[in-house]
């Protein structure tokens, strides 16, 4: 299932007076719009489920329908949080004539709403910051009239491809995936389900190692989606002390999923089975399950 991450907008339920503290833009109702973000669910490079918190570190984007972009950072380091605007930036407060309200956001956090995106061939190397800031979310504007709470859902707008290595006689010393055949840059039109064009690259993506649960590792990346390699090409390499085992096989990369395998080496080859779901924690699968013997 999707992994989602939920904004909720806890608008004021009671009209005050106008107050010469306000800061907003427009004549507006003292009091800021609140926040409240819940169910962060993300890549962490800490550990090995996939899963994580918000970072007070985060830095994320809110817009209202006039146009007016503001940032926003997370109180705690928790599944579900408030958010406070960033240092010196003004809150959004309800205009005086309680019409509606209109919010999209996305993050990380930009002036401007991304129109493309690039991720690198080695994401090994990369620091932490880089490779959160990879996962581009977008939640669709929301109209909410005065005093409701308005829901912002976040859709992750790449792929996710995970590898753990179950089993392994050898030490490993890096996972890759796909073979000079990856795309890693493209043109993006965010929205639930984003449009990706222009896509262009042709790498081996070399893996994170985010946690240490599977006897050799759990290894991550992200991708634009696309549809790449076939029978005969390298999909999931795993490079160990003795040797470089191979699985060869063609993947089609979805925006909002998570395809996962299970890898389990041996002297004589890997065995590599595996599953795509939505990008969320837990929930149905989707595209069925992947059972398949590598060389």
């Amino acid at each position: 299932m999707t992994r989602q991450r939920f904004l909720n907008l806890l608008l004021p339920a009671a009209l005050t007076a106008l107050s010469a503290a306000c800061t907003d833009d427009a004549p507006s109702v003292p009091g800021a719009v609140r926040f409240q973000a819940q169910g962060t669910l993300t890549v962490d490079v800490t550990r090995a489920t996939y899963e994580g918190s918000w970072r007070t570190t985060d830095e994320i984007a809110v817009r209202r329908s006039d146009g007016t972009v503001r940032k926003f950072v997370p109180d705690d380091a928790l599944a579900a949080t408030s958010l406070s605007p960033a240092t010196g930036v003004q809150p959004f407060l309800w205009p005086v004539d309680m019409s509606n309200q209109t919010f999209s956001a996305w993050a990380p956090y930009s002036a401007t709403q991304p129109t493309s995106k690039t991720v690198d061939a080695d994401q090994s190397a990369v620091t932490d910051a880089v490779f959160y800031g990879y996962d581009l979310l977008y939640a669709p504007a929301v109209t909410t009239t005065y005093g409701n709470t308005v829901g912002l859902t976040f859709k992750h707008q790449l792929a996710l491809v995970l590898v753990d290595v179950v089993s392994t006689p050898e030490t490993v010393s890096s996972v890759t995936f796909g073979s000079a055949n990856v795309k890693t840059s493209g043109t993006v039109s965010m929205a639930a389900t984003p449009s990706w064009s222009s896509l262009s690259g042709a790498n081996t993506i070399t893996m994170r190692r985010i946690g240490s649960s599977a006897a050799g590792g759990n290894y991550a990346c992200l991708l634009p989606p696309q549809s790449f390699g076939n029978a005969s090409t390298a999909l999931i390499s795993v490079t160990t002390s003795a040797k470089t085992y191979t699985y060869k096989a063609a993947v089609t990369l979805v925006a909002g999923q998570k395809n996962a395998y299970n890898v389990t080496v041996e002297k004589t080859g890997i065995t590599v089975t595996g599953t795509i779901t939505n990008w969320t924690n837990g929930g149905t699968t989707n595209g069925g399950t992947l059972e398949v013997v590598g060389e």
